[in-house]
């Protein structure tokens, strides 16, 4: 019965109290074709809608947050994201994605935690992502067809920055991620062009040089839309873009585990 700004609020006490949720669970989304795209757009980028085969994987159920972040940067020494108080994250904020990490520090993270887990950790590509966020059916909104500014953390809905992750269960995905519309952008493993900035434009194909990793220095694609943007720039098939090495306020990112 709260309002979006009520639960923001309290959950950022629970954060400052100790928040004992499982933020490093995955879920589960089964191997699928799915449409990605749009033709409705106004933004060419996401045209044509096409038909994309993606294989089984594990996506984070959350955005990567605060404080598991932080295990990362005291076990590394890593440099911490610049609005920590040192290396430790903000208690009233170790609930919320982590922000002010660029694409490498997010691969960094996942390199890490995989080998604490024993097992792959990467971020997504740029179709799991669409793919965990819209499902098989085409919805527009991780939620469905009709938007709602209570379902996701954006301009409409009043928070004004981040939020602790998870607070909007309306808004989940259909495999039960939350925070794929809204709260903050998050990194891909997909670059959006290629060294003579030639963008890399749909259909999809994970062949044609957009995935190759040693693309380490090319704009690299974030999804998802953030606080600060509208119902169209929060929707599964917006596309946005940010060089590697930015640290912005708005930007975090989720992992992936290939495989079921």
């Amino acid at each position: 019965g709260l309002t979006p700004r009520e639960r923001a609020e309290a959950g950022s006490v629970l954060s400052a109290l100790g928040d004992e949720r499982d933020f490093s669970a995955l879920v589960e989304v089964p191997a699928d074709e799915f449409t990605m795209g749009s033709d409705d757009s106004q933004w060419d980028d996401e045209r044509p809608a096409h038909r994309v085969w993606v294989a089984d994987f594990r996506i984070g159920a959350y955005p990567v947050t605060n404080a598991q972040y932080e295990e990362f940067v005291l076990a590394t020494a890593h440099e911490p994201p610049p609005h920590w108080r040192g290396h430790h994250a903000p208690l009233e904020l170790r609930n919320h994605p982590v922000v002010n990490v660029s694409w490498h520090d997010a691969n960094a993270y996942c390199a890490w935690r995989g080998q604490q887990e024993g097992r792959l950790l990467r971020l997504p590509t740029e179709a799991e992502w669409e793919k965990a966020a819209r499902g098989t059916d085409g919805r527009t909104w991780p939620w469905g067809n009709t938007f709602d500014a209570m379902k996701c953390n954006m301009n409409e809905t009043g928070i004004g920055g981040t939020s602790p992750v998870g607070i909007f269960a309306a808004g989940r995905s259909p495999c039960e991620a939350f925070d794929l519309a809204g709260n903050v952008w998050e990194w891909t493993r997909s670059a959006w062009e290629n060294e003579k900035q030639q963008r890399f434009d749909y259909p999809y194909r994970s062949d044609d040089g957009r995935e190759d990793q040693s693309r380490t220095n090319v704009l690299h694609v974030v999804r998802g839309g953030s606080f600060i943007y509208d119902d169209d720039g929060v929707r599964c098939a917006y596309r946005f873009r940010v060089g590697p090495g930015a640290r912005l306020d708005s930007v975090g990112f989720r992992v992936v585990s290939p495989g079921l």
